[in-house]
């Protein structure tokens, strides 16, 4: 079974299940036709949401603890790339492989790295980085600073910073999370179509989300090649195929940072 198979399986699945405990439920809550078809409509929205999210995410949870190794109690699903085949590097390991390149952002906590296949033949890693910090050591506003003097320092002065986006929970509810794209060169370990493990110079995109839910400063990244974008995720019904959507639906997720 392909990619999209097990998507469109997963999807109609959980959505099937959905409908019939959301509409069930629906025929004994309210008094009059028109309380149910304002719940009913209701009900469905949210079996529209909770489905398409869900159809971009692995159904298992991965947490993140602080700098001294103590849980958080944020915790999130990931993408459908990052499956039983990804990589995992931790402070231990190399820097270079563990951590984004040239960026050295505080509070790092592990990594994930999936290869994908390209048109080429080559596999190109798609990254996930998890970053915490404790409020007592290091303010939201703080790690901010020193991520956007790593970030001026790699690639110039004011080159990139920091903005705003809203993100769609499974609850329906949204976050504003801060957020930093980096659209550049990156160099990237890949494995060629001679199966030797190299590593050059690609465009690729760094995008970068942070929120504080006053113990601690929680931040999140994405890296991966941009030729990978449209090929890294089949989109749900009614959406376009983007790795960005599945990164949406990730931090839409998270829990623990309310």
């Amino acid at each position: 079974m392909n990619l999209y198979d097990l998507n469109r399986s997963r999807f109609c699945s959980l959505g099937w299940q959905l409908v019939v405990w959301l509409l069930i439920s629906g025929f004994f809550v309210g008094c009059d036709d028109g309380t149910y078809s304002s719940r009913y409509k209701e009900r469905l929205a949210d079996v529209g949401r909770i489905s398409t999210l869900s159809f971009y995410l692995q159904p298992s949870r991965i947490g993140v603890s602080d700098e001294a190794g103590k849980g958080t109690g944020v915790d999130l699903q990931l993408p459908l790339i990052f499956d039983k085949d990804r990589k995992q590097y931790s402070k231990s390991d190399d820097e270079n492989r563990a951590q984004v390149p040239g960026i050295k952002i505080p509070g790092f906590n592990y990594s994930l790295e999936r290869l994908a296949g390209n048109a080429n033949s080559e596999f190109l890693p798609v990254q996930f980085y998890a970053f915490a910090n404790s409020a007592a050591a290091l303010s939201e506003d703080d790690f901010k600073a020193a991520v956007t003097a790593a970030v001026d320092q790699t690639f110039g002065k004011g080159q990139y910073g920091w903005g705003t986006t809203n993100i769609i929970n499974m609850d329906g509810s949204t976050t504003s999370w801060n957020k930093m794209e980096i659209l550049a060169g990156h160099p990237f370990h890949y494995l060629a179509a001679d199966q030797q493990e190299q590593t050059r110079a690609m465009d690729g995109k760094l995008l970068i989300y942070e929120r504080s839910n006053g113990k601690h400063t929680i931040a999140f990244a994405f890296r991966f090649p941009t030729e990978l974008n449209d090929r890294l995720q089949q989109p749900a019904p009614g959406d376009s195929p983007s790795f960005e959507r599945a990164i949406e639906a990730s931090l839409g997720s998270v829990r623990g940072l309310k």
